[in-house]
């Protein structure tokens, strides 16, 4: 849900009746640009349209200079462009991505979740539950409930998906047995590569075990892929429906898993709630990184000072505005419609700006990553 701070206000009969709240002023006024004044005729058609658009492909081929077409049922043949790195370029930098993921979550798992007597949701949680009861490293349960989803994923999902994602399987696997042996050769020297917390310090484990499996979720999200697990099962079921919403489902396997733990690790609510705080912090972490730090406000104005409010925003931020044509709705007046995208430090220059113009109206919605040329 988008988090919108309202700037300035609308005033006069020109916008609205005086009994209607700024807010809607607004809803009103944006509502009245082109892209938004759809009657219900162009929606349907527009319904139709996307619906038509699922099964409009009927193939692929090979265009110059390495391009790709793409063959429409309609007879039209498009032509993209080639990715810009190269091939082994794009393979090598995948595979740094999943092996980084992997060393993450593997230290992340098993030198500070598995030996603080917790469990994380999905099947990795499983196969620390699993370990908790056989003895049998946890590497080993990861790579047995994982292939079956896998082999459904290379049938179902893109290559690069499935590659990355198997490669990563496999790889976090070897790291949890590959820490184990080096741990015993540690302790027969008398040390340890496990975080084994004291009774009141286990919360630290579970945030740093959160962390770093949080930072290997968004490095897999990067290269392509996922952690397997929940992740492959949502993504091949919206693969072939994508109107059904897999968070729910997701939320009851995880916590299905979680509550387990309960009964295996002694009946109390420690490895509960220890799984609880590892997963918030994960999701916190994952979160920050997905977003990206180049993160920023996306601003619009509704003005009849287009000129005035350009030049000082050309002039104070610094950033170029693009400009469209609106009209009132319940007045049918034209007004200019300014967007522009600013960092989260000059909100308060901006407020300023907008202040000396208080029949203007304005919004403020977080633009969670800003890609391209972005100065001007």
């Amino acid at each position: 849900m988008k988090k919108e701070n309202t700037i300035g206000g609308v005033t006069g009969d020109d916008i609205a009746p005086d009994n209607q709240s700024h807010a809607d002023t607004g809803e009103e006024l944006i509502g009245t640009t082109e892209e938004a004044a759809a009657t219900p005729s162009e929606s349907a058609g527009a319904a139709e349209d996307k619906a038509a658009a699922d099964g409009a492909i009927a193939g692929f081929g090979e265009g110059e200079n390495g391009g790709r077409v793409i063959k429409l049922k309609n007879g039209k043949e498009v032509v993209v462009p080639a990715p810009n790195e190269s091939r082994l370029r794009s393979i090598l930098v995948m595979a740094a991505y999943v092996v980084l993921a992997a060393v993450l979550r593997g230290i992340g798992t098993y030198c500070f979740i598995s030996p603080n007597g917790f469990a994380v949701g999905g099947i990795a949680g499983a196969a620390v539950i699993l370990e908790y009861i056989t003895g049998i490293n946890l590497g080993y349960f990861n790579i047995a409930m994982n292939v079956p989803l896998l082999i459904l994923a290379f049938f179902f999902l893109s290559k690069r998906y499935f590659f990355a994602t198997a490669s990563y399987t496999v790889l976090y696997s070897l790291v949890t047995i590959a820490i184990e042996q080096l741990n015993k050769i540690a302790e027969g020297a008398g040390g340890t590569l496990l975080y084994k917390a004291g009774a009141g310090e286990k919360i630290i484990a579970a945030v740093f075990g959160g962390v770093m499996c949080g930072l290997a979720f968004c490095i897999m999200v990067r290269a392509g892929g996922s952690q397997g697990g929940t992740d492959t099962i949502a993504a091949i079921i919206q693969k072939k429906r994508p109107d059904l919403g897999m968070a729910w489902l997701i939320f009851m396997i995880d916590s299905s898993i979680i509550l387990l733990s309960f009964f295996v690790y002694d009946k109390t609510l420690t490895p509960v709630f220890l799984a609880i705080i590892e997963s918030f912090s994960s999701s916190a972490v994952s979160d920050k990184f997905i977003k990206g730090s180049r993160s920023a406000l996306k601003v619009e104005i509704i003005t009849n000072h287009c000129n005035e409010i350009c030049a000082e925003i050309f002039d104070v931020l610094g950033k170029g505005v693009t400009v469209v044509d609106a009209v009132g709705q319940y007045t049918g007046n034209s007004h200019k419609l300014l967007i522009c995208v600013i960092k989260r430090r000059q909100i308060g220059d901006f407020e300023r700006i907008l202040k000396k113009y208080p029949d203007t109206f304005s919004y403020v919605v977080s633009a969670n990553e800003v890609y391209g040329y972005w100065k001007k």
